[in-house]
């Protein structure tokens, strides 16, 4: 993992990602871009499309304390920072937040989920740009 930060308020995920892939900010596309407001489907849709190259989904798993989680797994976690009305994004392992991307950190406290990257077909390598996964 690479520490990368977001650069605005709508960076989180795309920073997210870089940190994990461990990627520059600008090779990961900004997939917020001209979104709509809450459409989580086109969110995964441009996601997936990016990673599809790669042998690589992801998916989002919610209710995350029904689920044992192995250690040094690395993934996305995501939900709301306590009081807010938006949700923000930070790279985790093993289930536990390990970096959050906004400086100064925001700490996501409420409808927490995982994302996780899967492998397409496992008869093929997965390669991502740079990344130990």
């Amino acid at each position: 993992m690479k520490k990368i930060y977001q650069q605005t308020s709508k960076d989180c995920i795309r920073a997210t990602f870089a940190s994990i892939f461990e990627l520059e900010l600008e090779e990961v596309p900004d997939f917020n871009l001209e979104l709509p407001e809450g459409d989580s489907e086109e969110l995964n849709k441009r996601i997936n499309a990016w990673l599809q190259p790669f042998n690589l989904r992801f998916t989002t798993v919610f209710e995350r304390a029904t689920y044992p989680f192995p250690e040094g797994v690395i993934h996305e976690m995501s939900g709301k920072p306590e009081g807010a009305g938006f949700y923000h994004s930070v790279v985790g392992i093993g289930g536990k937040e390990v970096f959050d991307v906004c400086p100064g950190g925001l700490q996501i406290k409420n409808d927490l989920a995982l994302g996780l990257f899967l492998v397409l077909d496992v008869s093929k390598p997965t390669n991502p740009p740079k990344s130990k996964l």
